[in-house]
């Protein structure tokens, strides 16, 4: 069993590294619109933080507060099941309203299935989620406010399923440890 070490940073995550399910040809389109995205438009802030993503991912929770929960919830997790209805929906963003000096550029994710496995990790474990509603989705960038208003609208790979078997326990240091869905 895999002993997870206390860190620095207060919230864990769960997530869904998306590269490793996706078609070929679909990430690199996901990492060709990403680029596309005009420097002139990134925001990044004093300690270049946020800019463009770092790994097409999907979060499943974010605001996990107790580390030594961690083999419970893989026990939980590991019997949810694969998550099979997974598609793509439109380019939109997070607007900002005077609360950040950015938005969030994202892919919408449908799913049925992988809203349920969030509500359930929220119900059942220590967490301090300051989202009242869940919206699957894939970070793009962290933009200017009211930039790439261009992209919006469009669908991502229209009519595309996947599946996922497998989420990842994860810290903001950027240690990962797999929880498989079976």
């Amino acid at each position: 069993m895999k002993v997870i070490k206390e860190e620095t940073f207060s919230k864990y995550s769960t997530q869904i590294n998306l590269i490793s399910f996706l078609p070929k040809e679909v990430t690199m389109y996901i990492q060709q619109l990403e680029s596309d995205i005009p420097e002139d438009c990134i925001y990044q802030n004093k300690d270049n933080e946020y800019g463009r993503e770092r790994g097409i991912h999907c979060t499943v929770f974010y605001g996990l507060t107790n580390v030594s929960e961690y083999s419970e919830m893989k026990k939980a997790v590991n019997s949810f099941g694969v998550i099979n209805d997974i598609s793509f929906g439109q380019i939109n963003s997070f607007r900002n309203n005077g609360k950040q000096p950015y938005d969030v550029l994202k892919v919408e994710i449908i799913s049925e299935k992988l809203s349920q496995l969030h509500y359930y990790i929220k119900d059942n474990f220590e967490n301090e989620d300051n989202f009242p509603v869940y919206e699957p989705h894939m970070t793009l960038a962290y933009v200017k406010p009211n930039t790439c208003t261009n992209m919006e609208g469009n669908w991502l790979y229209e009519g595309l399923h996947f599946s996922v078997s497998m989420i990842w326990w994860c810290s903001r240091s950027g240690t990962e440890y797999p929880m498989p869905l079976y």
